[in-house]
C-alpha cells in the first residue's frame, strides 16, 4: 500500500464547529491504527489539548501543532519549535497602541509559535494594521492566526516524520483537512482529502473532495483511497 501515514486535522475535520467529535472518523482511523499506518495529528490547537486528543482516539503518530510552528513525538520526550511567538506578540502590541481592544482565544497562552486571535475582532482591521509586517494572517473558523511566513502545517509534517518510529516518505502520506490552514497541507501531500464542510482554499487545494461532513467525510476519504 502506498500510504504509510495519515495526518489529520482535528477541529472541523474530526469534529464539527461546536468541536464535539464525530466518532466514525475517529473509529476509522483507529481501525487503520490497528493495519499498523500511524494517524498524525496536524493541528491549529495547542500541544496539551492535541497530545490528550491522540491519546483519547488511540492516535500513535507524532503530533503536529500550531499549524506547523511546534512538533513533538508522541510520547513528548522529543521536539521541534520551528518559529517563535516574539513578533506575533509585538504585533498585538501594537493592535493596542492603536486603539484595538485584543480578544486572544482560550488556548493562546499555550502557543510558543503563533499568536491565536478571536474572531470576535475585525480581521480587515488587523490586515490593516499589520500591512508591512510580513506575516501570514490565517482565518479559520476558530481564530485568526498570525504567523511568521513559512509556518505552515505541511512543512510541520514533514519535519514531524522523524518522529515516527519507521521511515515513511513525504510522499507516502495522506492528509485530511477541512479549513484554510489545511491548504499547504493538502496541497502539498501527493493523497489528499477535504471533508465536504471545507472551506473553498481547502476544497480547492485537496486531491479529493468528500460529499461528506465532518467525520463521516473522513471515511469516505479514507474508502476513496483504499486504507479503510
Amino acid at each position: 500500500m502506498p500510504i504509510k501515514a495519515i495526518a489529520v486535522d482535528i477541529d472541523g475535520t474530526l469534529t464539527d464547529y461546536d468541536r464535539l467529535m464525530d466518532f466514525a472518523g475517529v473509529r476509522a482511523l483507529r481501525k487503520v491504527e490497528a493495519s499498523g499506518v500511524p494517524v498524525i495529528c496536524a493541528t491549529g490547537n495547542v500541544a496539551p489539548v492535541t497530545k490528550a486528543f491522540a491519546n483519547f482516539a488511540g492516535f500513535t503518530g507524532p503530533i503536529v501543532c500550531e499549524n506547523g510552528g511546534a512538533v513533538y513525538s508522541n510520547d513528548m520526550l522529543r521536539h521541534k519549535i520551528l518559529f517563535n511567538r516574539k513578533r506575533a506578540d509585538d504585533a498585538v502590541a501594537h493592535l493596542r497602541t492603536l486603539g484595538m481592544k485584543v480578544h486572544s482565544i482560550w488556548s493562546d497562552p499555550w502557543r510558543v509559535s503563533e499568536v491565536a486571535l478571536s474572531l470576535k475582532m475585525d480581521e480587515a482591521a488587523i490586515r490593516r494594521a499589520l500591512d508591512g509586517w510580513g506575516f501570514d494572517i490565517v482565518s479559520t473558523r476558530f481564530a485568526i492566526h498570525i504567523m511568521e511566513p513559512g509556518l505552515d502545517k505541511h512543512k510541520g509534517l514533514i519535519e514531524s516524520l522523524e518522529f515516527l518510529p519507521r521511515n515513511v516518505r513525504p510522499t507516502e502520506i495522506l492528509s485530511i483537512g477541512d479549513s484554510n490552514n489545511d491548504e499547504t497541507m493538502l496541497r502539498g501531500c501527493k493523497y489528499s482529502g477535504c471533508v465536504g464542510n471545507g472551506s473553498e482554499r481547502a476544497r480547492n487545494a485537496a486531491k479529493f473532495v468528500a460529499d461528506k461532513t465532518h467525520g463521516s467525510g473522513v471515511v469516505q476519504i479514507l474508502k476513496h483511497y483504499g486504507v479503510a
